[in-house]
C-alpha cells in the first residue's frame, strides 16, 4: 500500500476540519433559522463530504492495518 504524500494528507486533514466546522455550524440555532445560510453551508458540506468521507475510510483502514500488524507481531514474538 502506498502512503499518501505528506502535503496531500495535510490538505485532506484541513478539508476534514472544514467539513466538521460546516457540520457544526449547520447545527446552530442561528444558522437553522436562516434558510439561505443552511442551503449555502449544506452545498459546501456536500461537496467536501465527497472527498472527506473516502479519506476518513482510508484513515480507518490504515489504522486497522497497523493494529492488525501489531497483533501479528505480538503473536509471532511468543
Amino acid at each position: 500500500m502506498t502512503a499518501l504524500p505528506d502535503n496531500l494528507r495535510a490538505k485532506l486533514d484541513e478539508l476534514a476540519i472544514q467539513f466538521d466546522d460546516l457540520q457544526a455550524q449547520l447545527l446552530t440555532p442561528e444558522v437553522a433559522t436562516d434558510h439561505r445560510k443552511v442551503r449555502d453551508l449544506s452545498i459546501r458540506a456536500a461537496a467536501l463530504e465527497k472527498v472527506v468521507g473516502p479519506f476518513r475510510e482510508l484513515t480507518a483502514a490504515e489504522t486497522a492495518i497497523a493494529e492488525t500488524q501489531a497483533m501479528l507481531a505480538d503473536t509471532t514474538d511468543d
